[in-house]
């Protein structure tokens, strides 16, 4: 799902071209419930407080 987003490919075509077994809705429903900016936003501060233990 990120990748999808990140390369700009986009949901429809990493759909027909990867070989994770998923379907284009599939992916759009993991993006409708879970891609969104309190999410993003969390993983981001989760990721830098991780960051700032290990230092």
């Amino acid at each position: 799902m990120l990748f999808a987003l990140g390369t700009n490919m986009g949901i429809k075509r990493v759909a027909v071209t990867g070989k994770h077994g998923e379907s284009e809705a599939v992916l759009r429903r993991v993006r409708h419930l879970f891609v969104n900016r309190p999410n993003l936003r969390a993983a981001l501060v989760g990721s830098f407080l991780v960051e700032q233990l290990h230092d």
